[in-house]
């Protein structure tokens, strides 16, 4: 079977994200015996130097058209197809309604989001509040709509105290630091201040945490304005935003932290939550339909606040400096999300959609415990 994986639109140069779900799912794929992946790449486009971990080749939007056996798979859903070939795509989130002045003209990105929903033999997803809410978007959606495993996107830290020292150093931080850490793309609905507010309630009841905000630019002028409000709080010191961090950093970040938080007002689920839970640290999280489903659906227990009320993140923040991971059962549940078992269910619906979508061989469109997991109310349901 050969898959061409639609890279157009990707960013390459994002820590996590699309990019670092897309790597991770079509390495694992490239193991299936008798499967091909070819990365599709605008003419012109200069791929990432690591691109045969993860792909048999490339090929340009010509060339696609000429390759047989073939189907297509969108890793994102700002994309469009490539090939004349069957494709499915991958939906993480359903940003387009739940943060619309993010994109702009949304009547004009709904409908493009429709036309690819429409055309697609598959639509896939790895958050159970896509997989529930997609059709009240796009009521005549006639695709076939699959919940995917959600592994996490990042294996547990290896790194050491050295790693850490060094680290800081560079942040202009001690070696001992205490630190809380949320890792995210600077964005407006990452809400990063009103995480900035509720820590400035903290910053001296505990003197010695420092938090720390890696992430990759999206516009100048947020940055901007997310570091001048660190500034009228006054803690250039506390509050530290490395901007773009290599793999390799982010793990220190991770293994070391003393909790993690999210404050995000959308997000497809809740990986934050979830890297936190396979490191083992507490965190805090929006209490925010999306994060609430994924977290129901592993079994875990989060401390959760009103994104948008500063007193209730800060009183949050206080309970999460004075916790332990009590998350064990969620842990075994997520240790059995693999990117194999990830790769395997895409395949199989892949597969299903290159053979025309016979009769009775559709693959199952969710998980066989996914029912049970997500029976009863959400968890402080928003």
């Amino acid at each position: 079977m050969r898959i061409i994986a639609n890279l157009t639109a990707i960013n390459f140069n994002a820590t996590l994200g699309v990019w670092h779900f897309g790597k991770m799912l079509l390495t694992a794929i490239r193991e299936i015996e008798g499967v091909e992946v070819y990365a599709g790449i605008p003419e012109g486009t200069v791929p990432p130097a690591d691109l045969h971990r993860f792909a048999n080749g490339t090929v340009n939007v010509n060339e696609s058209f000429e390759m047989s056996g073939a189907c297509e798979l969108l890793l994102h859903h700002f994309q469009k197809p490539i090939s004349n070939k069957p494709y499915g795509v991958v939906i993480h989130d359903l940003h387009l309604w739940d943060v619309p002045w993010k994109y702009g003209a949304q009547e004009e990105q709904a409908r493009k989001l429709c036309e690819l929903l429409l055309g697609a033999a598959a639509v896939m997803s790895e958050f159970p509040r896509t997989y529930y809410d997609l059709h009240q978007f796009v009521p005549n959606i006639g695709n076939a709509l699959f919940l995917l495993y959600s592994p996490t996107l990042r294996e547990p830290s290896v790194a050491t105290p050295a790693d850490k020292a060094e680290l800081l150093f560079r942040l202009g931080l001690r070696a001992d630091q205490k630190y809380l850490l949320f890792p995210s793309q600077l964005q407006q609905h990452k809400n990063h201040v009103s995480l900035f507010k509720a820590f400035a309630h903290i910053a001296e009841v505990h003197p010695d945490v420092a938090l720390i905000c890696p992430g990759s630019d999206f516009r100048p002028e947020i940055t901007s304005a997310l570091r001048s409000c660190i500034s009228e709080l006054r803690l250039d010191e506390r509050i530290i935003m490395p901007g773009y961090l290599s793999d390799a950093d982010i793990g220190v970040l991770f293994r070391y932290c003393v909790g993690m938080v999210s404050p995000s007002l959308a997000e497809g689920g809740a990986y934050i939550a979830q890297e936190a839970i396979m490191e083992g640290k507490p965190f805090a999280i929006s209490r925010i339909r999306s994060a609430l489903m994924h977290l129901k659906l592993m079994g875990a227990e989060p401390i959760a606040f009103d994104p948008l009320d500063v007193d209730d993140v800060s009183a949050k923040l206080l309970l999460l400096l004075n916790s332990t991971d009590s998350n064990q059962i969620a842990k075994q549940v997520i240790a059995e999300w693999t990117w194999d078992k990830l790769a395997r269910q895409v395949h199989e619906i892949l597969t299903w959609v290159a053979q025309g979508k016979p009769s009775g061989a559709m693959p199952s469109p969710a998980p066989a415990d996914f029912g049970y997991r997500l029976a009863g109310p959400l968890l402080q349901s928003a």
